[in-house]
């Protein structure tokens, strides 16, 4: 997968050869696609309703991105989750950074990406090559943690580091998809206590 930042750094140019880029464009592009995706999924996400969400010509989009597929994988790199963003240098550090992440995205503006990216990942065969890479280096993202703690001596290379990512993440979407919507505010308000609890029980006697 590209990933492209607003700054431009650890991606690819997304244009024919010469033509310089426009960030203002891209900016808007990825706002409009994110949201479209969370609202629509794959059904939806089409460059014509990206070009009349974002303010663009399609032809912009033609003589940056092939289709719509690699336009989803990139947005999902640079709004919605930071595959290679979290490394505060510790395991436990990291696993916390993890969940809060998760924990922000699933109560924020574009939630529904996640239900989406499931949804088009089982049935969707036309969207499946782009979610799933997705899935694919979301899980390579868990396994560079793991691997990290591995080198600085925090854990045993036999631990099993992708059930303690799924715990973190599991833990994460149960507590939020079980609290009733008026709770939802208060569970949000108490996220750092939530989170801190979580990682208690799944890395005890680790602080």
């Amino acid at each position: 997968m590209t990933s492209i930042d607003d700054n431009g750094q650890n991606g690819s140019v997304n244009s024919v050869a010469g033509r310089p880029r426009d960030r203002e464009l891209e900016r808007r592009v990825y706002d409009a696609a994110i949201q479209i995706y969370a609202r629509e999924g794959w059904p939806g996400f089409t460059f014509a309703a990206v070009a009349r969400a974002a303010a663009v010509g399609k032809a912009a989009l033609y003589l940056r991105w092939e289709g719509p597929g690699q336009l989803l994988q990139e947005t999902l790199a640079v709004r919605w989750f930071p595959l290679d963003g979290i490394d505060t240098g510790s395991f436990r550090g990291d696993l916390t950074q993890l969940a809060l992440t998760w924990f922000d995205l699933l109560t924020g503006p574009n939630a529904g990406v996640l239900l989406h990216l499931q949804a088009d990942n089982r049935t969707n065969n036309e969207a499946q090559p782009y979610t799933s890479a997705y899935g694919t280096e979301l899980i390579e993202s868990g396994r560079l943690i793991g691997q990290r703690a591995i080198e600085r001596g925090e854990i045993a290379p036999d631990l099993d580091v992708k059930l303690l990512k799924d715990l973190v993440v599991g833990g994460v979407n149960a507590r939020i998809y079980s609290t009733p919507r008026g709770e939802l505010t208060r569970l949000i308000q108490d996220r750092d206590n939530f989170v801190a609890k979580l990682m208690d029980i799944v890395l005890p006697g680790d602080d």
